[in-house]
């Protein structure tokens, strides 16, 4: 087993506590993964990531207290060395876009990231980019 301190270090941030205790189980058995925490709100995740600095931030597009873009927004100023990662229903270049502007390195789409998610995360942590492509003729206003 690897050092702790060389794993990629994880927040997720989901109110649904199935889709979130789904997620760590699927990060679960990779050795050079550890789920740092949940929280269920967006608030909470700030104030979690700030304590905890995780590497990688795995937040929902929609949360209950506030949009999951304006809490990566938050995240870019407070833990600017967290990578962020959207996780969400939405496969709209809208959603897509707006994730972007919120400084997202990637967004997954829930019912698609699946087995993949690991490899993402690793992916992500070393500076890739997992965002599927937009059509350059969308704008901010298209769904």
């Amino acid at each position: 087993m690897e050092p702790a301190d060389s794993r990629v270090k994880i927040l997720i941030v989901d109110d649904h506590q199935i889709v979130a205790q789904g997620l760590r189980l699927l990060l679960w058995d990779d050795a050079d993964l550890e789920v740092v925490g949940i929280a269920a709100t967006g608030g909470e995740g700030v104030e979690m990531a700030i304590r905890l600095q995780p590497d990688v931030v795995l937040i929902d597009f929609h949360l209950p207290d506030r949009a999951g873009a304006d809490v990566a927004l938050m995240l870019k100023r407070l833990c600017p060395q967290a990578r962020i990662v959207f996780l969400s229903a939405d496969a709209s270049p809208g959603a897509v876009r707006t994730a972007t502007d919120a400084g997202a390195s990637g967004y997954l789409v829930k019912d698609e990231a699946g087995a993949g998610l690991p490899d993402a995360v690793r992916r992500v942590a070393k500076g890739e980019q997992m965002l599927p492509a937009i059509p350059e003729r969308l704008t901010l206003a298209d769904p």
